[in-house]
């Protein structure tokens, strides 16, 4: 939705119809990360039913979460816009700061520390802020406009949400220090 919305926004009208191939993308980016997430942190759960590796096994949540990706990243490159080698590479960003992220949350919790509250912050920018400052700035792109200032809004937005969330479920991932 935020994909579709930055679009619609810049353009001032309807989004193109090949915007479908960059708002599923981003779903096939978000999907796999929860595939990967919840398998690393050992949630049984995931909208009330049980996550992949629980149903499925660590293996086939694996083998999911990395088809999403393969497949988020062929509907951009055949998303039919000029601008899908920049989109490309701010996906390939994106990714990377969400694997350092999640290290260094996997990292924190293996030395059985909790992190700092600016740790945490950088966690949260870097895993879901970068989820949504990507759907952001792909929507922008489409729209053939400069995509820095919706990024740092999709940024800011995916970390509030963050924090909220883990406030909401008493995340363990939340600092205590």
């Amino acid at each position: 939705r935020l994909c579709r919305a930055v679009c619609e926004k810049a353009l001032g009208g309807a989004a193109p119809a090949n915007l479908a191939f960059l708002t599923d993308a981003v779903e096939c980016f978000h999907k796999a990360s929860l595939a990967h997430d919840d398998a690393q942190d050992g949630d049984e759960l995931r909208y009330g039913r049980p996550a992949v590796w629980k149903a499925r096994g660590v293996a086939m949540a694996i083998a999911v979460g990395d088809w999403l990706l393969a497949r988020g990243y062929d509907l951009v490159a055949h998303s039919g816009f000029p601008d899908a080698p920049g989109m490309l590479a701010a996906c390939a960003r994106a990714h990377l700061l969400l694997a350092e992220g999640q290290g260094d949350e996997l990292a924190a919790r293996a030395e059985g520390r909790a992190l700092t509250v600016d740790e945490y912050v950088s966690v949260c920018a870097r895993k879901t802020g970068e989820g949504f400052a990507l759907a952001a700035e792909l929507g922008a792109r489409a729209a053939g406009t400069d995509p820095a200032a919706y990024r740092d809004y999709g940024l800011a937005w995916g970390v509030l949400y963050q924090i909220r969330d883990d406030a909401a479920d008493g995340s363990p991932a939340a600092p205590v220090s």
